[in-house]
């Protein structure tokens, strides 16, 4: 079952960029397992993702192994608001062949 998640930040979109970069540092040009489509945005309050993964166990495992090291490498601050995750089981997911 897929599993879908929106994850809003409330840091300046700076934040997401080290912390990619971080992710990147680990992962090379590769996908983690199971994401399906990751979609990052600037928002007025900070920035906001959203991803599709082929499962939560996927998801959960990626952000404990990989996302959350990453966050902390990239020198996020530790206090302060926290982002918010609002999940979600997509009911349709289409991807047109390119």
């Amino acid at each position: 079952m897929t599993y879908g998640v929106i994850i809003r930040v409330p840091f300046p979109i700076q934040a997401y960029h080290a912390a990619r970069a971080e992710i990147v540092k680990v992962l090379g040009s590769a996908s983690p397992d199971g994401l399906i489509v990751h979609v990052a945005r600037a928002t007025d309050a900070g920035f906001e993702m959203l991803e599709i993964w082929e499962s939560k166990e996927q998801s959960e495992r990626f952000n404990d192994e990989i996302a959350g090291p990453a966050v902390n490498r990239s020198g996020a601050p530790a206090e302060g608001p926290h982002a918010v995750f609002e999940t979600f089981e997509p009911v349709r997911l289409e991807i047109p062949d390119r």
